[in-house]
């Protein structure tokens, strides 16, 4: 009983931002079959939060919501595209390094996305754009081998997701490799 009351409660903290979530609630077994709603309400807080500007929070909101619901590779391609694309922006300003420690931070949430997904070739595929637009918008980036590295590494990503059987991957690849030899 003091379980469902504490999922209860947890549910109740997702929708309406009243409390974290309780020990053990990572767990998708002890929520069961409620971890999908409650990770959608934590979606949901996360855009808001995004939207409001409000970034430790929409962060905050989009781990709470992967820690209920790892099952998504969409989920960990939007957290990890907040991150690598709109976080390390250029024109969101900070240096080139605070710009490379949040591409670095979305790769992480791609690799760690991986082990939980039953499509790795989406997470893979993310990888390489999030490199690639990095590529060809950031000139000045601190990442290691510049923009010829970033090519490099965005080819290699796309590479990967289509030995995993990506649809898109192979052109992307090839364009990669050639754009990277340019450089």
């Amino acid at each position: 009983m003091r379980r469902v009351a504490a999922l209860l409660m947890f549910v109740l903290a997702a929708a309406f931002g009243t409390r974290r979530a309780p020990p053990g609630a990572e767990d998708s077994v002890l929520v069961g079959p409620l971890a999908r709603l409650a990770s959608d309400f934590a979606w949901v807080r996360f855009q808001h939060a995004r939207i409001a500007g409000a970034q430790s929070d929409a962060i905050r909101q989009a781990e709470t919501a992967l820690a209920l619901d790892p099952s998504r590779s969409e989920a960990w391609a939007l957290f990890a595209s907040h991150i690598g694309l709109f976080l390390a922006s250029v024109e969101r300003g900070g240096s080139a390094e605070e710009r490379l420690a949040w591409i670095e931070t979305a790769l992480a949430v791609l690799a760690r996305g991986e082990a939980h997904v039953a499509d790795p070739e989406t997470l893979a595929f993310e990888r390489g754009l999030i490199l690639r637009v990095h590529a060809e918008f950031d000139p000045q980036s601190a990442w290691p081998g510049g923009t010829a590295g970033l090519w490099r590494d965005a080819a290699e990503a796309f590479r990967r997701a289509t030995e995993l059987g990506h649809p898109q991957a192979e052109g992307l690849y090839l364009d990669a490799l050639e754009r990277g030899a340019k450089d």
